[in-house]
């Protein structure tokens, strides 16, 4: 049995028109910033020689038509996406814990949440480090000389790592291992002094010199479609003349979509009301 024929809705975004066989990649293995950022690929070019031109049609929002991209099979069959690491805090970001003075009780210091951890993250940076450092790293819990800590229903403790003299308290660590990104890249060493630290590695990122990112291909516009403004400046779609009367009153379902799409606009951009 044959394939029945999807009936396009319109209007379409330029999305809805992307060229048949070309997939979006959310990451790449790595990210040159001398070229073009690009989120797609073509399979179809990934057996062909490498060098030799790959040819598409993109659309051009500054002119809203069609134009040619003329690339090479090696760029169309890979991506080029910058890395994104989603960023870290901990989890409460605050704490009620204090510090309260053994000499002093009426001295009461806030405890920084960076410093708190659970047992389980504890153990495994432990384990972690441990072998990254030729170590048998154990887990206690840190007590400062002359202060009580007060959890004030606080359940994270301020967990330590150590062996022998060294030592270093999970909370930071973990702070400075994800100071990029949770999952950036680096690794662990021991500095001068005999503290554990965090080596980041750069991650590349798009720079001045950056290109623009590279349009994904387009399949030809089909009789009697054509492009026409979304209502915001660089924002296009597509209609259909068999589908789209622009004299004709709108109808409930187009108004509806309207507004719906206002309020995405809106919170977009934190307007209220």
């Amino acid at each position: 049995m044959g394939t029945t024929p999807t009936t396009p809705t319109y209007p379409l975004p330029i999305s809805g028109i992307m060229l048949a066989g070309i997939t979006l990649a959310q990451q790449s293995a790595t990210f040159d910033p001398t070229q073009a950022p690009k989120d797609w690929v073509d399979p179809s070019k990934a057996a062909l020689p490498p060098g030799d031109p790959a040819n598409y049609m993109v659309f051009d929002p500054g002119s809203g038509t069609e134009v040619p991209l003329k690339i090479s099979n090696a760029v169309a069959a890979t991506a080029n996406v910058p890395a994104i690491y989603p960023p870290y805090t901990p989890s409460p970001a605050t704490t009620p814990a204090t510090l309260t003075c053994g000499g002093n009780p009426s001295l009461v210091l806030p405890v920084p949440a960076q410093s708190l951890s659970t047992l389980g993250q504890a153990n495994a940076l432990a384990a972690e480090i441990g072998p990254a450092l030729g170590l048998q790293l154990q887990v206690t819990v840190w007590n400062q000389p002359g202060w009580t800590f007060n959890a004030n229903g606080e359940t994270r403790q301020q967990f330590m790592v150590f062996a022998g003299a060294v030592s270093g308290n999970v909370g930071n660590l973990l702070a400075a291992k994800y100071a990029n990104g949770v999952g950036a890249p680096g690794s662990w060493s021991l500095n001068a002094s005999n503290q554990i630290v965090w080596n980041a590695v750069p991650v590349p990122q798009p720079g001045p010199s950056t290109p623009p990112e590279m349009p994904f291909p387009v399949r030809a516009l089909l009789p009697g479609e054509s492009f026409q403004t979304a209502g915001l400046p660089g924002i296009w779609e597509v209609v259909s003349s068999s589908s789209f009367d622009p004299d004709a009153p709108a109808t409930a379902g187009q108004v509806g979509q309207i507004q719906t799409d206002l309020n995405l606009i809106k919170q977009f951009l934190g307007i209220n009301g």
